[in-house]
């Protein structure tokens, strides 16, 4: 029995025995593997980013809705890798789907929304695994669609020309030039034949201004021709084709006359509307520095726009009075073309050094626009009179984005080309050809950020479109431009 016992006793401790030893194998076998605080174990490896493979450039063409760029990364350690928008001065342009990129509205070339306005938008996109990020700095260049539009030169070797005027029964049409000379140009063939030579003085901005049939011309013959004579008075006068004169000439009747102060030169336009009325508008001859502020005197013919009509009883004053002459509008500056505009007149006037403006014109309301008080919204002088009527469109004078140099008055265009119907189409001296939507005229004010800058649709097929002097329409609604380069030019549907 004591044998026995012992035996148990001696199996119990060889058992605990046992199962401390492995317990410590096991720990020793754990601090092996890494487990534990031992020093002896491997460091797991670290989370590696995603790295892009798309471009960081891309192009897009103008109107253009649907998704242009694809994102792409890859991930060392093959993690699934999600795309944002992060950042970028035009990030709110954007929306990304995905790994798919596109502009939240479409783009428009001729009215650029990037931050400098130079059609080309930067976004930022992040790539992340969930751990890591990379991100991308794009950059987007939006190009130009013509959107249907094709400019042909028709006519060349003109001397600063600064109009192409319509002709009632007629297909040629007038062509002026600075220096005086006035041409009979038919546009399908090219051709031209000197009309009429005009006397002029070509000092400081004088010269031939513009030349404007009556409404009746076909019958008439008769025209108004907006000068700066020879003996420096500045004048609108009545020319007649033929007749007691046998070939175009220049009669002694005027509807605006007056002598130019010394030092002074003036200029305008005058221009046949579709209500058979020649509305006629004049420059301020000393500018800002008038201390007469002719463009604000009641008494001086400079600065005003008036309209021209014939007087249906000529013969019921003391001596004949053929033409009556109405003031309609007076503190213009430069005014340079004018169209009218369901029953008002669209008015471009150049501004000094501040604003080019567009006014719209009630012919009835005689108002008051302001120079040399206000150039289009911007006061640049104090002590003006109340009631001052504001413009409908405006730019800043200078050499940035939608600024220019000196406007040029358009057209409301009615023709076939889609993506300029019902636009009013303008321009500027340094080049540049401008659109906007003709039925927001007269609403609120409208600004550069607005206003459509289409240079690049009306690069010509000949020729240098440089130095815009005259927009007009023929009889069919055809658009052309007048460059004082000397080049006529047709804007086509294409």
């Amino acid at each position: 029995m004591t044998d026995c016992h012992s035996a148990g006793v001696a199996g119990k401790k060889l058992l605990n025995l046992l199962l401390r030893l492995s317990t410590v194998g096991a720990a020793i076998g754990l601090a092996a593997c890494g487990g534990g605080n031992g020093g002896g174990g491997t460091t797991p490896v670290a989370n590696r980013p995603p790295a892009f493979t798309s471009s960081t450039t891309a192009s897009v063409t103008e109107n253009f809705s649907g998704s242009f760029y694809q994102a792409a990364a890859a991930d060392p350690d093959n993690d699934t890798i999600s795309y944002s928008i992060s950042g970028g001065s035009d990030a709110a342009r954007f929306v990304l789907e995905g790994d798919r990129l596109r502009f939240a509205a479409a783009p428009n070339y001729d009215l650029p929304t990037d931050s400098d306005e130079d059609n080309v938008y930067l976004v930022q996109i992040t790539a992340s695994d969930g751990r890591a990020t990379t991100t991308l700095d794009l950059r987007v260049t939006v190009t130009n669609d013509r959107e249907g539009v094709i400019v042909r030169r028709v006519g060349s070797g003109f001397d600063r020309p600064v109009g192409f005027v319509s002709i009632p029964g007629d297909t040629r049409v007038f062509v002026p030039e600075r220096s005086g000379r006035i041409f009979l140009f038919d546009p399908a063939s090219g051709t031209k034949s000197l009309f009429l030579t005009v006397n002029v003085s070509t000092a400081g901005e004088g010269g031939l201004a513009a030349i404007a049939p009556m409404a009746d011309y076909a019958r008439s013959g008769q025209f108004v021709v907006l000068y700066t004579a020879s003996n420096g008075t500045f004048l609108a006068a009545i020319g007649q084709r033929s007749g007691i004169f046998g070939s175009p000439a220049l009669t002694s009747e005027t509807v605006l006359s007056a002598g130019l102060p010394a030092g002074a030169s003036a200029t305008g336009t005058a221009q046949l509307a579709a209500d058979g009325k020649v509305y006629i508008a004049t420059s301020d001859a000393l500018g800002a520095t008038d201390p007469t502020l002719g463009s604000q005197s009641a008494t001086s013919v400079f600065g005003k726009l008036y309209v021209v009509d014939r007087n249906p009883d000529p013969f019921a004053g003391v001596s004949p009075q053929y033409f009556l002459v109405r003031r309609i509008a007076s503190g213009l500056r430069y005014p340079r073309g004018a169209t009218l505009l369901d029953g008002r007149l669209l008015l471009a006037d150049r501004g000094g050094d501040s604003r080019h403006e567009v006014d719209l014109i009630d012919l009835a309301a005689d108002g008051n626009f302001g120079w040399p008080y206000k150039e289009g919204t911007i006061t640049v002088r104090s002590g003006g009179p109340s009631g001052l009527v504001d413009p409908a469109l405006e730019y800043r004078y200078g050499a940035g984005p939608g600024m220019g140099i000196g406007i040029v008055g358009g057209i409301v265009y009615r023709g076939p080309i889609a993506s300029l119907s019902g636009q009013y189409v303008f321009a500027d001296r340094n080049g540049a050809i401008f659109a906007t939507n003709a039925a927001k005229l007269g609403g609120t004010l409208i600004t550069a950020s607005a206003i459509e800058r289409r240079r690049a649709d009306f690069m010509p097929d000949a020729g240098t479109l440089s130095e815009p002097s005259a927009i007009s329409a023929d009889a069919n609604g055809t658009l052309y431009i007048v460059d004082a380069g000397g080049d006529i030019f047709l804007v086509d549907a294409g």
